[in-house]
């Protein structure tokens, strides 16, 4: 089958589904607007002349239109895939590309309460063009997926699938033991954006402080949020047992989880959370909000534990718990290692969207 992929070069997920799909046997060519990394450049087409730049502008989009068009008449493709819809997505639709499967990130979809308007209505607008013309959508989640129905897609035409994670890159490692008095190591490793709240954990960080439990923390990732996080910590005594790490590379994220005892996400939405299946693959316990993406994979009292969106101290409360019951902990990892060995390898969970594919493209 030849695909033509519509999708970001600079983003991990998206070049090892492009890996996938070659080794499987597909002529695949990637396109996209973003940076396009050393590590990529010769496998992946520009958009624009400087990928990276403006990526989502309308000038990028309309510069790109017709470098989709020609690539399309190049590559002649039985199906292209065009990941994230508003941006994408959209391009896919406007450039006349068929047939092509659309693949929701979440965010893509979903409603960001901390977007500005005319971001919500520029989102809105590009799905009520871009829906329609998809000949079939992936969705990571099943509220991802209604909230595709309720847009107007039909639910036929969507399938249901998370990624889920690669094993063989996220090793499971038997979690340490801990001593009573061992600090309790702490994770997260989420964009510092307004959407994931990171403050609710700084904050909770210095209630677990006020109540004598030793630990470290690390928070890694990248945003417009890290100058306040980081004044926040400072206010709040953390300089000490925080540490911010800044962007971590994809190849190092692996030790990153396996150096935690604790991951903990505090985002307020989500649409499957690549992170989260990496902690549970890895063996890091997860302590995570209570929304929609989430519950599916954390049971509280099994396989984790949830807190609700912003509460600092119901966080605090659950990093409490799990540093006073390391068997806890350690039984909830053994739990959650069979989840991911049946619902979230990502070899098994790639055969299924390649299936998807096959059909939708009239090849199966």
């Amino acid at each position: 089958m030849r695909i033509l992929f519509l999708g970001p070069a600079n983003a991990c997920h998206v070049t090892r589904w492009v890996g996938f799909l070659q080794r499987a046997g597909h002529d695949v060519l990637l396109a996209s607007l973003h940076e396009i990394p050393p590590q990529q450049r010769g496998r992946a087409e520009p958009l624009v002349p400087v990928p990276g730049k403006g990526a989502t502008s309308l000038l990028a989009f309309v510069r790109a239109l017709p470098v989709v068009r020609r690539l399309a008449r190049r590559h002649a493709p039985d199906l292209c895939v065009a990941y994230y819809m508003t941006s994408y997505g959209l391009l896919a639709a406007v450039a006349g590309c068929r047939p092509w499967i659309g693949a929701a990130a979440g965010g893509d979809v979903l409603v960001d309460a901390f977007d500005p308007w005319p971001r919500r209505l520029r989102n809105r607008l590009a799905l009520r063009i871009a829906l329609p013309r998809a000949a079939g959508m992936l969705a990571w989640a099943d509220h991802v997926a209604r909230r595709l129905v309720e847009l107007g897609y039909p639910r036929e035409r969507i399938l249901v699938q998370p990624r889920g994670v690669d094993r063989a890159l996220f090793r499971h490692r038997p979690p340490r033991r801990r001593m009573p008095n061992d600090p309790l190591r702490v994770l997260s490793i989420r964009w510092l954006k307004p959407l994931y709240r990171v403050d609710t954990l700084v904050e909770a960080l210095a209630e677990l402080r006020r109540r004598g439990v030793p630990f470290e923390a690390r928070i890694g990732g990248t945003g417009p949020e890290r100058p306040r996080l980081e004044a926040l910590a400072r206010r709040l005594g953390l300089a000490g047992p925080l540490r911010f790490l800044g962007e971590i590379p994809a190849d190092e994220v692996p030790s990153q989880l396996a150096w935690s005892d604790v991951y903990v996400s505090t985002s307020s939405s989500d649409g499957a959370s690549a992170s989260l299946f990496e902690a549970l693959a890895v063996g890091s316990y997860p302590v995570v909000t209570d929304i929609e993406a989430n519950r599916p994979y954390v049971v509280p009292g099994r396989t984790g534990a949830l807190f609700p969106v912003g509460d600092a101290k119901a966080l605090a409360d659950r990093l409490e718990a799990v540093a006073r019951d390391d068997d806890a902990r350690r039984a909830a990892i053994a739990a959650a290692r069979s989840l991911v060995e049946t619902r979230l390898d990502w070899e098994a969970n790639m055969r299924r969207i390649e299936g998807f594919l096959e059909r939708t493209s009239g090849r199966a």
